[in-house]
């Protein structure tokens, strides 16, 4: 009891003296400014990857918002572009302009991480653009899973069998989860300059991702069912879009509390003593139920 009292101090402590709170606003206010930008790529993107039905594609990729923020999203679909010249120059045009939402997620974790930035502007706009792209990267191929899984099953059930490939399949829904755990353990790693255990990083990036997921989720349900957002008028829409940004920043930065939780609470000798507190008083109990036997049989000789 003492010692979840010490770490759960510790952890709040933590997020009050980062200003959580404030962080996750200020990078889901420059989200909010590049959000569409990085729609605008990631769907122009989408509509360049020639499948059968690239429309399911594109609504899967938004079938991670809620219903309401999803239909609005979906009259922002630009118009295919057939022009080869103008495609690269509106890719790159919205790759700089996403990545402003990066460098705000960038910051937030050198604070986090108390880590002294001394890395340039453009090096770091350079590796906010790199991220972008990881980053459309894994919801392109989360949602091609999430719309390709009946291909994909039919796929290995000619190559292997039915049991293996209904196993197999049955863990597509884990896709979103698996990508979004792939891409924060990358974030944790690689953008702020520190050493650290990468098992800390693998456990705060699965906080994250399995936080995202399950917030995303129930938030979808509150908004559908629970709430009314009728108050904000014309504005709902980005009412709620900004609030599911705001809290998805702070479980993104919560999961690099818990990485430094971890790296730096001392939790990890703490868990060491006790387990060799707890060894000993089994071994103590283990003797004295010994001696007791061997009392309780002598006498029985007696």
């Amino acid at each position: 009891m003492k010692l979840l009292k010490k770490h759960l101090g510790w952890f709040i402590k933590r997020v009050d003296e980062d200003r959580l709170d404030s962080t996750a606003a200020h990078g889901a206010f420059f989200l909010l400014i590049s959000f569409l930008p990085f729609v605008a790529l990631l769907l122009t993107l989408m509509q360049q990857i020639h499948f059968s039905d690239g429309v399911s594609l594109i609504e899967a990729a938004l079938g991670i918002f809620p219903d309401s923020v999803a239909e609005y999203l979906a009259t922002l679909l630009p118009d295919p572009i057939h022009s080869s010249g103008v495609l690269p120059v509106a890719v790159i045009a919205a790759v700089w302009s996403s990545s402003m939402g990066m460098l705000a997620v960038i910051k937030g974790l050198d604070q986090i991480f108390q880590v002294k930035e001394t890395r340039g502007y453009i090096h770091l706009r350079v590796i906010a653009v790199i991220y972008v792209l990881i980053f459309a990267a894994v919801l392109i191929v989360a949602a091609a899973l999430l719309v390709f899984g009946t291909t994909i099953y039919r796929f290995l059930l000619e190559r292997s069998s039915t049991f293996v490939a209904k196993i197999l399949i049955n863990f597509k829904s884990l896709a979103g989860f698996v990508m979004l755990f792939l891409f924060f353990t990358l974030l944790y790693s690689g953008v702020p300059r520190r050493r650290a255990k990468f098992l800390h990083n693998l456990a705060g990036a699965a906080f994250s991702a399995a936080g995202w997921v399950l917030f995303s989720f129930f938030f979808s349900i509150f908004v559908e069912n629970f709430s009314d957002f009728s108050i904000y008028g014309s504005l709902a829409t980005l009412v709620i879009l900004m609030f599911w940004l705001f809290f998805c920043m702070y479980i993104m930065f919560l999961g690099a509390e818990v990485s430094m939780w971890l790296e730096t609470s001392g939790i990890g000798m703490d868990l060491h003593n006790l387990s060799k507190k707890w060894k000993k008083h089994h071994q103590r109990n283990k003797r004295e139920r010994a001696q007791r036997r061997a009392q309780h049989s002598s006498h029985k000789k007696e």
